[in-house]
């Protein structure tokens, strides 16, 4: 099973993005001392519990504690 928090089942992954969409998020990954496939990964991880309601996502946030406020504090802000 995939757990988006658990560093050791990641596998590299090639996309494409426009480079200055690229750019924005590298900054965004330093400021948040992150890296950008961390701060990448996040990112699409909040899209999908926002607009597709993947119960998955939604699993590991109860199962995961650490990660539930997160996505608490996402949907609030």
């Amino acid at each position: 099973m995939y757990y988006i928090e658990d560093m050791s089942v990641r596998a590299a992954k090639t996309i494409r993005m426009r480079e200055d969409i690229y750019h924005q998020a590298k900054v965004a990954a330093v400021v948040s001392r992150k890296s950008v496939g961390q701060w990448i990964e996040e990112a699409v991880a909040e899209k999908v519990r926002r607009e597709a309601k993947y119960p998955l996502l939604e699993a590991i946030d109860s199962e995961n504690p650490s990660t539930a406020g997160q996505t608490a504090d996402r949907r609030a802000g």
